[in-house]
């Protein structure tokens, strides 16, 4: 007779964490990599962790040498395959260095010889290594959003180039501004290739991907060309007559050229999937003009750039999946955040920077990360309405706060799958919803159901924020 032995299972930390929440004995829980943090009734944070709890969380060197969710998120081919490819460029760099010793050297500078003069053009070559793990931290950003870091890129390049021109007025300078400058071109230049890969991926419709990767390099070795010719014969005009001062102004010149063809080159595209950036563009002009946009370009070259008023204004940054800690500091005004979103999957708040907080339930899906970036958009504009300025001078800052977050939640979509398929007539790709969160997770305990006044439309939103 076979017996069998039935051997309990121990429940995870996320387990316990919900079942403290669903029991009362905890008003939220949240789990961000291995680590699970119990928020009590009393406002303290207890930390629960069994080792097995959610997706481990990178080092910052796996974060700059690997690529997200490694090696999940690669072929079994890729460890192997980058293996050999360090071995080799290790090995090329040997053979540049000695290439370019060899060369400077030869030309008479550097004041011990070859190894002297190799050592300082190889210097300024290598760190651009530095602007290439900078452009790789943020390379996950130029896929959600190329139009946007396609320009930018293009702007951490054009300033690299600026700067080394300037070395002909001022050569002394050449061992701070020739590296600093080379980071900011490389910088520049990785975040151009990582939106370039989805640009690319976007416009080769059969699988003809490196075909047109290749074509597209070679008009760009003939451009370099045509560049390099138009170049020699601007400088010999130009410093006849403007002496050394010609090149700078003239790399002014091109470089802005430069960066206005590359904002006319996005404008063209037509990727229209839902990023951050579009998605609280399209609200902006929802709150202004009464009826949500359709996709594409708007306004001219310079809205592409802060004005001077803006630059110091107190622009609202939103943190999507932020942590339990960032809306549980104040204990009463959290109470009320789980009754005023006990049939959400996010909960908002803003801090006391007027930085926004979004923190996400566990079930939330693509739809509710897309309602909780509209209502972080329409909390924006009803913050820096007169109305919330009245609240903060005639009551409290915290009256006026609770009042923006509720006005913004009523007008904020209800059946997010329905605001997406308005989206999508109006010409927006609803296929892929390209928002980035942060990894932490949380659980609330539902407060008591109050009446925050039901649904807003967009024209009572405008009203009662006085647009």
């Amino acid at each position: 007779m076979n017996v069998q032995l039935a051997v309990p299972k121990t429940p995870s930390a996320d387990e316990r964490a919900r079942g403290m929440v669903a029991d009362g004995t905890a008003l939220a829980s949240e789990v961000n990599g291995e680590q699970v943090t119990v928020y009590q009734p009393t406002g303290d944070h207890v930390v629960l962790s069994d080792g097995k709890t959610g997706v481990p969380r990178q080092s910052f060197f796996k974060r700059v040498m690997l690529p997200e969710n490694f090696p999940t998120s690669v072929h079994e081919d890729y460890a192997p395959h980058r293996k050999w490819q360090f071995i080799r460029d290790v090995s090329a760099g040997m053979t540049s260095f000695y290439a370019t010793s060899a060369l400077v050297g030869a030309m008479g500078f550097g004041e011990i010889g070859p190894l002297s003069a190799g050592m300082t053009w190889m210097i300024r070559d290598a760190v651009d290594g530095v602007g290439k793990m900078g452009a790789s931290l943020i390379a996950h950003k130029a896929d959600k959003d190329p139009r946007a870091w396609f320009v930018k890129g293009e702007v951490f390049a054009g300033v690299g180039s600026l700067a080394e021109t300037t070395l002909l007025l001022a050569p002394q300078t050449f061992p701070i501004t020739a590296p600093l400058a080379n980071i900011c071109k490389a910088l520049g230049t990785g975040t151009k290739n990582a939106a370039s890969a989805a640009i690319e991926k976007h416009q080769a419709l059969g699988n003809n991907l490196g075909d047109l990767r290749s074509k597209n390099g070679n008009q760009s070795m003939l451009a370099s060309a045509l560049g390099a010719g138009l170049a020699i014969a601007g400088q010999l005009v130009g410093e006849r007559f403007l002496g050394p001062a010609a090149v700078p102004l003239l790399a002014v010149g091109t470089t802005a050229l430069a960066l206005f063809a590359q904002k006319k080159s996005v404008d063209v595209l037509q990727i229209y999937d839902i990023t951050e950036s579009g998605l609280r563009s399209a609200v902006r002009d929802w709150v202004k003009e009464g009826q949500l946009p359709g996709p594409g370009p708007s306004g001219g070259f310079f809205t592409w750039f802060p004005t001077p008023g803006g630059m110091f204004s107190n622009e609202t940054d939103v943190k999507l999946g932020c942590s339990l800690e960032e809306i549980t500091r104040d204990k009463a005004h959290f109470d009320e955040l789980r009754s005023w979103y006990r049939d959400r999957r996010y909960m908002l708040d803003f801090d006391g920077k007027d930085n926004v907080q979004i923190a996400l339930h566990p079930e939330a899906q693509p739809r509710d990360l897309v309602a909780a970036m509209v209502q972080a958009e329409l909390l924006t504009a009803a913050r820096t309405s007169q109305t919330f300025k009245e609240l903060s001078k005639n009551q409290s800052r915290e009256a006026a706060r609770d009042w923006a977050i509720k006005t913004s939640l009523r007008a904020a979509p209800t059946d997010s799958q329905g605001f997406l398929e308005k989206l999508e007539r109006l010409g927006w790709s609803t296929e892929r919803i390209l928002l980035s969160a942060g990894q932490a997770r949380v659980t609330w305990q539902p407060g008591p159901a109050v009446d925050l006044g039901g649904p807003m439309d967009i024209k009572q939103f405008q009203q009662e924020i006085g647009a």
